[in-house]
């Protein structure tokens, strides 16, 4: 992954996870019947890491103009990459009286760590 200069697939977590760690543009299609979608593309827009080919550029092979947006991307992702090291952290932070409030985490936070984290 880290020799490419972009990624081309399906929407998914495991897709967005690597992109996201690896600091690669992601082209990609939207998948059908997956409700978390619409929280993988905002982070993928927000981190500035994404761009949605539509299905028939893909099967035609009109791949050009989303490959040439991709390359200019500069995704900008510095969260932790690693989840046993951030679970780790956190669970000695609250062993230790740090940050005891998980409930202080929105939604999206906890969707963004879920997603990136793996």
């Amino acid at each position: 992954m880290a020799a490419c200069d972009y990624m081309i697939g399906k929407i998914g977590y495991g897709t967005i996870s690597e992109a996201l760690s690896y600091k690669l543009p992601f082209v990609f299609v939207r998948r059908d019947f997956f409700n978390e979608e619409p929280f993988v593309r905002n982070m993928l827009e927000y981190y500035q890491n994404g761009v949605e080919m539509i299905r028939r550029d893909l099967l035609t092979g009109r791949w050009a103009p989303y490959l040439q947006r991709a390359i200019s991307l500069k995704p900008c992702y510095e969260g932790g990459v690693d989840g046993g090291k951030v679970t780790a952290r956190i669970l000695q932070d609250m062993a230790f009286g740090k940050n005891n409030t998980p409930q202080k985490f929105s939604g999206a936070s906890r969707l963004s760590d879920a997603i990136v984290l793996g």
